[in-house]
């Protein structure tokens, strides 16, 4: 069994690191990196996600302490990561697009 990310969940990882990236490359780093192990997981125990996927199909796996869901297909021999989804609220800046589990990084404006 394999691990394969599609090119949304490659270009989700670049996102959250560039985001955090802003404020700490280091911590930016280790966060990607701290993703990347969680779903690692997933090639000894597939079926540790919740079923539960908002997507027909999908399972998803929360990353830890961080506010991260793994959406996840396993396909014969293989496990396709769909993207993650990122959610963030701080100091009037919401930072959140959820699309199938893809993010996009931007400010909204306070109300």
């Amino acid at each position: 069994m394999k691990l394969r990310y599609t090119p949304r969940a490659r270009l989700d990882l670049a996102e959250i690191h560039d985001h955090i990236a802003q404020e700490n490359r280091q911590v930016a780093r280790q966060v990607v990196s701290l993703i990347r192990q969680e779903a690692e997981k997933l090639l000894l125990n597939p079926g540790m996600g919740r079923r539960s996927g908002r997507v027909e199909g999908t399972r998803e796996l929360v990353i830890g302490r961080y506010p991260f869901i793994v959406a996840y297909a396993v396909a014969v021999n293989e496990i396709q990561m769909s993207g993650s989804a990122y959610i963030e609220a701080m100091a009037g800046v919401i930072l959140i697009q959820l699309e199938y589990f893809s993010i996009r990084l931007g400010k909204i404006k306070p109300v």
